[in-house]
């Protein structure tokens, strides 16, 4: 039991993360579940919550991962029926059980009538109450495929662990509406790294500098901007534009914390060099996120990372995108129209959750602007995403650069790194050569 407490600081990290990436009660608590599976080898984990609303006390579940997530997902009982987990929810106590099938350590495997313990894919499980100031919230089970000797050490870690999650969940369900713009930074990131590059119709990106010698139009235009790192600050962003194999855009913006200062550097590297190598194999989006999150998980210390990555196919107007942790993409249609999508999954690394794929449509004069990291919460907020629609809407006139500069404003935070890219696929015939 050694590995106990490093496992719950790792787990103390990644929950503050997940709380600030994903907004949504049952997106959080399913980020936690999946979390806590995959970081203690669980055999399942599921939350559950004290619901007064239908006049009869209930224990109602809204996260399960794990092999009965589909039956726990809808579970809901009276807090009046005897269970480890109402009588938890009740009374605040923890229970553990390391062995309630009596399997025997060492032994062969069973016979006869003991066969019955083979069906089972739990054989340790605790129930820990998710305590609050007010009382107990809920319940957060944990079950393990192998028993447990659930030694004093662990225990504490394990309510630990529950105390950050049942603070994580009861900030979650507040009803005081925040003035995200009222709190926004002033919008300057005078110290951002910015970048302009230019792609051409046979897929060659190259920055804009070097364009100028060209004799046919863009077809696409991309900039960034990113937040300078600081070897002693705790995440570093980063930003990769580059020709894909299909002679489109492959682009990826990202975030990445770390536990120990100075190791969001060491991890950072490791990521973008990842995506540089996936690129250039041709791997699509999700495999791209999915491989920075192993690269996370091989770091020597709790390492994480929030990103998005995309690809856009010029033939077709394509755009294969994947997100993960803080992260958005935002689309400004040629005809107006606007779309802002906030990722609800948790980072890469912090979980061995699937990456998954979406598509759309991007047209030429589209704008796309991608960011990860930083406040990226702001843009649940009306003012927030209002002025983020003017940004791109006046491209025209602040330039590439400046627009992305302006993006990075609204999620900048101190201490939080943020990443930004913004591009636009040209008309044919309609741009200018550079």
């Amino acid at each position: 039991m050694e590995e106990a407490p490093r496992g719950s600081r790792l787990n103390l990290a990644v929950l503050v993360e997940i709380a600030r990436t994903v907004e949504r009660r049952d997106a959080l608590a399913h980020a936690i579940c999946a979390h806590a599976v995959a970081g203690l080898g669980l055999a399942g984990a599921s939350i559950s919550i004290v619901n007064h609303d239908a006049g009869e006390a209930r224990l109602d579940s809204i996260a399960a991962v794990g092999q009965l997530s589909s039956f726990m997902a809808d579970l809901s009982m009276p807090l009046d029926k005897p269970t480890d987990a109402t009588r938890t929810a009740l009374g605040g106590e923890p229970i553990f059980v390391g062995n309630p099938h009596g399997v025997q350590n060492g032994s062969e495997p069973a016979n006869g009538v003991a066969r019955w313990r083979n069906g089972f894919g739990a054989h340790a499980y605790a129930v820990l109450g998710l305590n609050v100031l007010e009382g107990t919230l809920g319940v957060l089970t944990l079950e393990w495929p192998e028993p447990q000797p659930f030694e004093e050490e662990e225990r504490r870690n394990l309510q630990l662990f529950a105390d950050v999650v049942a603070i994580v969940l009861r900030s979650s369900t507040s009803g005081s509406p925040v003035d995200v713009a009222a709190t926004l930074p002033k919008p300057s990131c005078d110290d951002a790294e910015l970048a302009a590059y230019q792609l051409n119709g046979r897929g060659l990106l190259v920055p804009e500098a070097v364009a100028g010698a060209w004799t046919h139009a863009p077809a696409v235009r991309a900039w960034t901007a990113v937040t300078p790192a600081h070897p002693e600050e705790g995440s570093v962003a980063f930003a990769q534009v580059a020709g894909s194999q299909n002679g489109g855009l492959a682009c990826a913006v990202g975030a990445v914390s770390a536990g120990p200062k100075g190791g969001a550097g060491e991890a950072v590297s490791s990521a973008t060099g990842v995506v540089r190598a996936a690129v250039a194999h041709g791997s699509t989006p999700a495999e791209i996120l999915g491989m920075v999150g192993s690269s996370m998980r091989s770091q020597t210390s709790a390492a994480w990372a929030s990103g998005v990555v995309v690809e856009l196919t010029q033939a077709t107007g394509a755009l294969e995108v994947a997100e993960a942790g803080a992260a958005a993409l935002l689309v400004l249609g040629r005809e107006g129209r606007f779309e802002l999508v906030l990722s609800d999954s948790p980072p890469v690394g912090a979980s061995r959750t699937a990456v998954t794929t979406r598509f759309q449509v991007v047209l030429p004069a589209d704008r796309v602007a991608m960011i990860s990291g930083g406040r990226i919460a702001s843009l649940s907020d009306p003012a927030c995403v209002t002025k983020a629609r003017h940004i791109l809407e006046t491209l025209p006139d602040r330039g590439g650069e400046e627009t992305a500069r302006s993006l990075l404003a609204i999620v900048c935070g101190e201490g939080l790194a943020a990443a930004v890219a913004v591009f636009e696929p040209l008309p044919q015939g309609s741009g200018e050569a550079e």
